[in-house]
């Protein structure tokens, strides 16, 4: 992703009203947006760029295990895209290096 890029995307980011999943607060800490919360368009921009530039990671929580795609986009967050959400948690020591990627045909 270009630096202009990666700027925009932490632009919109700033707009998107993020909730904290308090659900998760303990063993997956994050927020998230639901699709309604937000302007279509703004949804839809970050989902694609997500999907655009994201990496393939390995997400497993107990014994569920699952591959999203993470777009770290700068700004100490990274995001992935669930069907009508798009959830953020912060950057850990504990995520895969810049261009790791777990399945590389996962859309």
């Amino acid at each position: 992703m270009t630096p202009e890029r990666a700027a925009d995307v932490r632009a919109l980011c700033e707009r998107l009203p993020w909730t904290w999943a308090k659900t998760y607060a303990e063993r997956a800490p994050h927020w998230y947006v639901v699709r309604r919360t937000a302007t279509f368009d703004d949804f839809q921009r970050l989902a694609e760029a997500i999907k655009t530039h994201g990496e393939s990671w390995k997400f497993q929580l107990g014994a569920r295990v699952a591959y999203y795609r993470y777009l770290r986009p700068g700004d100490g967050f990274k995001y992935w895209h669930m069907d009508n959400l798009i959830n953020r948690a912060t950057v850990s020591d504990d995520d895969p290096p810049q261009g790791h990627v777990d399945q590389p045909n996962l859309l």
